[in-house]
Parts: structure tokens; C-alpha cells; sequence
């Protein structure tokens, strides 16, 4: 956390709070493209939602790994890809 003055104030700035928000500002402008992907494969309105909440759980986690910002669309739309392609474990072994 740093503080600045600032107009004879003092200014508290969190730059996790400005990371949280672009974050945030960039994950909605993808939202409904990424339920476009979500969607193709889950047809359940709930589980397509509670699908997004998970991409975008993941993609905060690794965040850190966009090296470049302006890549963030491709790089969300992957993790989205990628989280719900895969079949659960429970679903393989249903099947065995």
C-alpha cells in the first residue's frame, strides 16, 4: 500500500485495488462472449453460470501469468476453454 499527498490530504492507494478493478472491467467486457463458449458445451442455465464464476475465479488466480494485457481477451477465453472441456472425474468414472 502506498499513501500520497495529495491537495493537502492525504490519498491511500492500494494498488491491489486497481488491479482488482481492471481485472474486473476486463473480465465484463468478455462476459458475454465467454458465456457464448460456456454455453456451447453446458446447456443447464445454472451450471453455465456457476461456470463462469469459475473462470473467472481462475483467471484471478492466475493473472499473474498474462504477460500482456492487451492479450487478456484470448487469454480468458482459453481458460474458459480449457476449465470446461475437460469431463469431471465423477462423470469418467459414472461411465466406468
Amino acid at each position: 500500500m502506498e499513501s500520497r499527498l495529495q491537495d493537502g490530504g492525504l490519498e491511500i492507494v492500494d494498488d491491489r485495488i486497481d488491479e482488482a478493478f481492471e481485472f474486473t472491467r476486463c473480465f465484463d467486457e468478455m462476459r458475454a462472449t465467454l458465456r457464448e463458449i460456456i454455453g456451447s458445451s453446458l446447456m443447464d442455465t445454472h451450471d453455465a453460470e456457476d461456470a463462469l464464476q469459475e473462470t473467472a475465479l481462475r483467471g484471478w488466480q492466475y493473472k499473474d501469468g498474462l504477460k500482456r494485457k492487451q492479450k487478456f481477451s484470448g487469454w480468458i477465453c482459453r481458460i474458459a476453454k480449457n476449465t470446461h472441456s475437460v469431463p469431471s472425474r465423477c462423470c469418467c468414472r459414472a461411465k466406468l
